[in-house]
């Protein structure tokens, strides 16, 4: 495999990037990305990104609401209609949160809006220096309220070590 990747900025704030990897000896293309961002607007980061050989597509920004809160919105396009997404078009809707409170204690949220609409919520509670438990939920929302036992509800809990 042989892989090939660049980033060209300009003025810090435009970029222009692309991956490739190319199976040599089938001579042939495995994966091909590109992404083209603008950054340090005031107004957030915007990108374009493109996973060029499955032809899916997506349009988002990521911006600082506070000090300690981030949120990030898509929107994506798979132009092979492979899957259903929003109002039985191949659209999705992808929005992210994370906000650190006091003590180092993160909440992450990350919501997918198409056919279903799953929500997946990750909590890390610090105990001490060392260790820190992790609480992480998933579920279709759109079936929590309307079909609660086919929500597909699952969680978890983990203490985390460091050493």
């Amino acid at each position: 495999m042989l892989t090939y990747s660049q980033n060209l900025v300009y003025e810090k704030d435009f970029h222009c990037a692309w991956k490739t990897v190319v199976d040599v000896n089938a001579k042939s293309l495995k994966e091909a990305y590109g992404i083209l961002a603008w950054n340090n607007t005031g107004h957030g980061d915007w990108y374009f990104r493109s996973n060029c050989l499955s032809k899916f597509v997506g349009i988002g920004c990521s911006y600082k609401v506070n000090q300690n809160g981030w949120h990030s919105h898509e929107m994506q396009w798979d132009f092979n209609k492979k899957k259903v997404g929003l109002f039985g078009q191949p659209l999705w809707w992808r929005y992210g949160m994370a906000y650190k409170w006091a003590n180092n204690y993160w909440i992450r949220q990350n919501y997918t809006f198409g056919e279903e609409w799953l929500v997946d919520s990750k909590m890390e509670v610090p105990i001490n220096n060392n260790m820190k438990m992790i609480f992480h939920e998933r579920a279709d929302a759109k079936k929590l309220w309307n079909d609660p036992k086919n929500a597909g509800w699952k969680w978890g809990v983990c203490v985390e070590f460091k050493m």
